[in-house]
């Protein structure tokens, strides 16, 4: 599963599984392969959830909102209304005349009650109905793209799907399927034969593809998109945010997930320190400010602490190599906040990563960079070095720090079609087609599903992902003290956790 040596300069880019990281992790993704027997934890994990009592294990993602139309994330994602903190807390406007931290508590907390019970109502469209078009539009997929991309290492489920036969494809009333309003191709200088059906097609996009008006329907083939997440069992409540958060915001998220029975929380932003936590002067917890809002970054840590008494809450360490990141440096021996830093597939801490303050590593990718401790620009280059220093400026005397650079990424899910990370010239990535009775979901084009992931988040994501697959399989009981897994976790060292290590875990002394 590691990268293919390749000569340099030659324009190759190395050829890597896209799931080395389930198999770096102890996930027995070759025996798929080999054999198409199933990973035994996912044929265990699926076996308990055929008891008709049992359910699946819960995370409450904190992040962006997720791609809810990602074929992969179809049943990941838990069948409750999505909430967006931007979009759905209008009353958190009334903050701004309250000058008392208490009664601002108190409004966040009836308002996260509201949503909470939103949550478990019937999945509502943020993008239709009675909110203002700006609203609507802060909901919309394109700003979903990290959310979507945590979903996916976590909890992707392997399925199958259908491709729009390429270069051309008889799809009887096609764009009328998804509701799409595309503009006729514009007709040919040269003349076509009428026989040719796509005389009339719809063009929709540069690379051929054409959706002709022919009796029949689409001519589909089938399809097979076998990427995973670490717990293709769990389920996902994603509570979103869409634009730049401030701690008012922050601390109603946290309750929402609070008042959702989660079994693991997972939070990838990273934060400095609030000043408000760190200063001596109360004008930075002064709760007569309306727009900042700093006091209650007080009880948001205090909450934070207090939730993750009862249930984990993994955070990412953040991708400045020389501090963790806030709230992941809130991470004590007596909390439950797990913060977890990034490893390469090369077992090196990546150059992005904290080191000191994280709890437990998980598999990431990583990067180039250039400080006062590594350079390295080339991500080709095979050795991670340190600069030998420039005589009268640079004093540093130790050896040079060497190890092999890492080449592969993380692969996930990303947004359907012309937004997130991996675009598409089309306006959805793939649509549901319903031929003589039949429905299918089909294809338009494959590439936009998946993108290359990296950073802390993609490293908390995966141990999340491995943490819930010990509850889904109860290699270890949800619900147990988070202090007491948290410390046989710690255990490990700066190592990459893997499914192995969860299920030998050192019994506390």
């Amino acid at each position: 599963m590691t990268s293919t040596k390749i000569p340099r300069r030659l324009g190759y880019y190395p050829r890597y599984h896209g799931l080395w990281h389930l198999q770096a992790s102890g996930l027995d993704i070759q025996s798929v392969i080999g054999s198409g027997q199933e990973v035994p934890a996912w044929a265990a994990a699926r076996a308990r959830l055929a008891d008709p009592e049992a359910k699946p294990t819960r995370i409450v993602l904190i992040d962006t909102p997720v791609a809810k139309d990602h074929p992969n994330l179809a049943g990941a994602l838990a069948q409750t209304t999505p909430i967006d903190i931007t979009t759905d807390a209008p009353e958190l406007s009334k903050l701004a005349f309250i000058t008392v931290t208490a009664d601002k508590q108190a409004l966040i907390d009836e308002v996260a009650t509201a949503l909470a019970d939103k949550a478990g109502n019937t999945p509502d469209d943020p993008t239709k109905g009675d909110h203002p078009i700006m609203l609507r539009n802060t909901s919309l997929r394109n700003f979903s793209s990290h959310g979507t991309a945590m979903a996916g290492i976590i909890a992707g489920r392997p399925v199958t799907a259908a491709l729009f036969a390429r270069p051309e494809t008889t799809a009887g009333d096609l764009l009328a399927q998804f509701e799409q309003e595309v503009p006729p191709a514009p007709l040919p200088t040269t003349a076509v034969p009428a026989s040719d059906p796509a005389a009339e097609g719809v063009d929709l996009g540069p690379d051929g593809l054409k959706s002709t008006k022919v009796k029949g329907g689409a001519t589909l083939i089938g399809l097979d998109l076998p990427y995973s997440g670490a717990d293709p069992t769990a389920e996902i409540v994603s509570i979103g945010f869409t634009a730049l958060s401030r701690p008012h915001e922050f601390l109603t998220a946290l309750e929402i997930a609070a008042k959702l029975s989660p079994d693991l929380i997972v939070m990838s932003v990273g934060l400095e320190v609030p000043v408000a936590l760190t200063s001596t002067d109360p004008d930075d917890r002064d709760p007569t400010d309306g727009f900042t809002h700093g006091d209650l970054w007080v009880p948001f840590k205090a909450r934070m602490i207090e939730i993750s008494q009862s249930v984990p809450i993994l955070c990412a360490a953040g991708n400045q190599a020389h501090k963790v990141s806030f709230p992941a440096s809130l991470a004590e021996d007596t909390n439950g906040i797990i913060s977890v830093g990034a490893i390469t597939s090369a077992d090196e801490l990546a150059a992005y990563s904290p080191d000191d303050g994280v709890t437990i590593f998980a598999y990431s990718g990583d990067s180039t960079v250039y400080n006062r401790d590594i350079h390295r620009l080339d991500p080709f280059e095979p050795e991670v070095g340190r600069p030998s220093g420039v005589d009268g400026l640079d004093d540093e005397d130790e050896a040079p720090v060497t190890g092999p650079a890492a080449q592969e990424m993380i692969l996930t899910t990303d947004i359907p079609g012309p937004y997130g990370y991996s675009l598409s010239p089309y306006e959805v990535s793939w649509v549901r087609v319903t031929n003589d009775g039949v429905t299918q979901d089909a294809l338009l084009d494959f590439g936009s599903n998946f993108s290359a992931f990296n950073g802390t988040s993609a490293a908390v994501s995966l141990a999340a992902g491995l943490l819930s697959l010990a509850f889904s399989t109860e290699t270890l009981a949800a619900g147990d003290s988070p202090m007491d897994l948290k410390r046989r976790m710690g255990a490990l060292g700066q190592k990459a956790l893997t499914w192995n290590d969860l299920v030998n875990l050192p019994a506390l002394a």
